[in-house]
């Protein structure tokens, strides 16, 4: 099973790259406007990484995912300004490593999905997960040697 996931803000860091090649199919977001869309197309995504931007919108775009999914809210800082972080679910500094976020993202994922079904789907999305990880690492152990 592949997650579906949604990405809002701008991706400075290549992290869309690295969520895919760890098996996300991800739809991105430009705009408040394109979330909503997406959110409302997407019914089915596991998580939503927001890329900190202005303070508002970013918090605006997590009140909109809670208000139109049951998604994981996953926020990416990338300042030391002041924000709500009670908004999110994960919330990951900027020099965070994506083997770490992806591994907990994955966790939280799956915990999140174990509550809302009988549990079995859950864990076969964090298997997933996980083997898709350790595929992309390889494919990034071998392009780097």
């Amino acid at each position: 099973m592949v997650a579906k996931a949604i990405h809002f803000g701008v991706d400075d860091c290549h992290r869309v790259l690295v969520l895919q090649r760890a098996g996300y199919d991800v739809k991105q977001s430009p705009s408040l406007d394109a979330l909503i869309i997406a959110l409302q197309n997407e019914r089915r995504a596991a998580a939503v990484f927001i890329s900190e931007g202005d303070r508002a919108i970013t918090e605006r775009a997590a009140d909109l995912v809670r208000r139109f999914s049951p998604a994981r809210v996953i926020l990416f800082r990338s300042s030391q300004r002041a924000i709500d972080e009670g908004k999110f679910d994960r919330v990951y500094a900027t020099l965070t490593p994506p083997q770490n976020w992806l591994l907990a993202t994955a966790e939280s994922i799956r915990m999140s999905r174990s509550r809302q079904s009988e549990g079995g789907r859950g864990k076969q999305l964090f298997c997933d997960t996980m083997l898709a990880m350790q595929a992309a690492n390889a494919r990034f152990s071998t392009a780097g040697a």
